[in-house]
């Protein structure tokens, strides 16, 4: 965009009428954040809902999320801080001072901000220790410990639907010892540990309100069991998956996926 026409489009904003804002610094807009922030102050739209930032440049950090509590109607929030750490590969004394006063700034956002948000998007799951998420009802992590879940299953009684990349520090996917969650649609991605046949029929059956389910999962001969399958989902809505496993019998697995439920059913 060329800054004429974005300053004429300027002209013609007026911040209290505007209820969703999507702000990119990307290789496409780069520096657009900071000139938009030449005009406007954030907490002028104080009838924002949605606010998603992409990109977005380390220097318009402080004009965002010093004043960001201040938007009391905002209930979508989507922003991956790892976007910012990419833009600035250099380590030195400078770098490490710019991102503990980030980090700084985050953290205090985070507690005032993130209890009222129901839709959210963020890079870790680990900074959401700690804060209660009373409202949040979709979710969405590019990283996940499994300790980070069980407290977000814990701090968010009312989460509805979970988009995440679980990394698991141990092989062990138990979620068992926790209260389950309202949970009806699932998208669950595990590359980095396996995990068997077992664990994921524990894993599902703690989450009883399940209906539509997303997988990529790493595993054993064992995952890529047709039948158990069935058993496991057959009242879900919709099941989608991908299994990276190394088969004994490539005519027996595919077998165990040639009966009429998915065939006809889940096809």
């Amino acid at each position: 965009i060329r800054k004429t026409h974005f300053d004429l489009i300027c002209q013609h904003i007026r911040p209290e009428q505007i209820i969703s804002l999507r702000l990119s610094d990307d290789k496409d807009t780069p520096g657009l954040s900071e000139l938009f922030f030449s005009r406007f102050q954030i907490q002028q739209f104080m009838h924002l809902r949605s606010l998603k930032l992409i990109e977005i440049e380390y220097e318009s950090m402080d004009s965002i999320f010093s004043y960001l509590h201040q938007l009391k109607q905002l209930r979508s929030f989507s922003f991956n801080v790892d976007s910012i750490r990419q833009k600035y590969p250099t380590r030195n004394d400078s770098y490490l001072n710019m991102f503990d006063q980030m980090n700084l700034i985050l953290s205090n956002t985070h507690l005032r901000v993130l209890p009222q948000i129901t839709y959210l998007y963020l890079h870790n799951g680990n900074v959401l220790h700690s804060i209660p998420l009373p409202d949040l009802y979709h979710l969405k992590l590019d990283k996940c410990s499994l300790d980070d879940l069980k407290t977000i299953f814990k701090n968010a009684p009312e989460i509805q639907s979970l988009n995440i990349c679980l990394k698991l520090e141990t092989p062990n996917l138990d979620i068992s010892s926790i209260s389950s969650p309202p949970l009806t649609k699932l998208n669950l991605k595990i590359t980095n540990s396996p995990v068997s046949m077992n664990e994921m029929e524990s894993f599902l059956l703690n989450l009883p309100y399940l209906k539509h389910l997303k997988l990529e999962l790493e595993g054993d001969n064992d995952l890529a069991n047709g039948h158990r399958w069935q058993m496991l989902t057959g009242d879900f809505i919709t099941f989608a998956f991908k299994f990276h496993v190394e088969v004994g019998s490539v005519n027996e697995t595919l077998q165990s996926f040639r009966t009429l439920f998915w065939l006809k059913e889940k096809r």
